[in-house]
C-alpha cells in the first residue's frame, strides 16, 4: 500500500510577497505585486495570507480581506474583488491567527493587491503578509 503524502509549494520569491498593517476600524490597501506576464497561468500561483492573532479583534465582525487584480498599478483599475477571505472575530479574546492558502483565479491580471476592511476592531496592531508561493 502507497503511502499519500500532502505536500504544498513552499518556494517563496522575496519580492512577490508585501506585508500590511491591518486596518483600525477604517480599510485599506496592501501595495501591488506584479506576478509578470510569463509563460504560465496564474490559476498555477499559490497565495498566502498569514493573520496573526489580533486581540483587539473582539466583535463578531470578520475581517475581510479580498484580492482584487488589475492590469496596470493604478487604482482606478481595480475590478471587483476576485475572493474574499474572512478573519472572524471572538468577544472578549479577540481572533485566533489564521493562514489562508488559495490559487489565483483564471482571469487574473497582471497586477495582484489586497484590500482588508475591518468595520468596527483596532486590528491595526497586527501585520499581515500575503505572499505568492511558485
Amino acid at each position: 500500500m502507497a503511502t499519500q503524502v500532502q505536500t504544498k509549494r513552499l518556494v517563496r520569491d522575496y519580492t512577490l510577497s508585501t506585508t500590511h498593517a491591518a486596518p483600525n476600524n477604517t480599510n485599506n490597501t496592501t501595495s501591488y505585486l506584479d506576478i509578470g506576464s510569463g509563460p504560465f497561468n496564474p490559476e498555477e500561483i499559490t497565495v498566502e495570507i498569514v493573520v496573526p492573532a489580533i486581540t483587539g479583534h473582539t466583535t463578531t465582525n470578520n475581517l475581510q480581506i479580498q484580492l482584487y487584480t488589475s492590469a496596470t498599478t493604478s487604482g482606478a483599475a481595480i475590478t471587483n474583488p476576485l475572493i474574499e477571505c474572512d478573519v472572524v472575530g471572538v468577544g472578549g479574546t479577540g481572533s485566533v491567527a489564521t493562514t489562508f492558502y488559495y490559487k489565483l483565479p483564471p482571469g487574473t491580471q497582471r497586477y495582484v493587491a489586497w484590500h482588508m476592511i475591518a468595520t468596527s476592531d483596532d486590528c491595526s496592531a497586527a501585520t499581515v503578509t500575503f505572499s505568492l508561493l511558485l
